[in-house]
């Protein structure tokens, strides 16, 4: 285990920086306590910082998910995704939360919307002529190729017991609203 030592001018951003770098070598490492107690030392530096409080909710749901405490990191994952809703791990995580409490239905919500928001990633759409000001522009065929590609299976080996179709009959993912953060 390391332990961090200033470079820089007390509360300035390049230390609250090393602080923050520090602690995500930490945790990198498994040492999830060290690397927390770095982010809440880089808060103080600078009080309000969204990447510093992203960094260190993440590193307390990461904290209690290891401990077991299911509910309690499905909360700092919520309160990272009210700040960076577009955040994949802790999208992530939330699925494997609710799989490990066997809530399938709400393991489901949150794996499509990963699904989504990584499809969206690896294959934007492109801008139709359409949409833009001035003149029209040709559209983009090699984006159009890959918009028609499959999405590839990610969670090809998450099963919930008891897997099948629904009581509808239905293989599909619920059909509610994906839930907001």
């Amino acid at each position: 285990m390391g332990q961090w030592v200033s470079t820089a001018n007390p509360g300035s951003r390049a230390d609250a920086d090393a602080l923050s770098a520090w602690a995500e070598r930490e945790r990198e490492r498994g040492n999830l306590s060290a690397a927390l107690s770095g982010v809440r030392k880089a808060l103080k530096q600078l009080p309000g910082d969204q990447k510093l409080l992203v960094q260190k909710w993440s590193y307390k749901a990461a904290l209690y998910e290891e401990q077991g405490r299911l509910p309690k990191a499905a909360k700092y994952h919520k309160r990272v995704l009210r700040l960076d809703p577009r955040r994949q791990d802790s999208i992530h995580a939330l699925a494997r939360i609710k799989l490990r409490q066997n809530d399938y239905d709400g393991a489901m919500v949150h794996l499509s919307h990963y699904v989504e928001l990584r499809e969206a990633a690896e294959h934007p759409q492109p801008v139709k002529a359409d949409d833009l000001p001035g003149e029209a522009h040709p559209p983009d065929v090699e984006a159009k190729a890959l918009l028609g590609s499959p999405l590839q299976p990610v969670f090809r080996d998450i099963k919930p017991a008891g897997a099948g179709p629904r009581a509808n009959g239905s293989m599909q993912p619920p059909t509610k609203a994906l839930a907001r953060y």
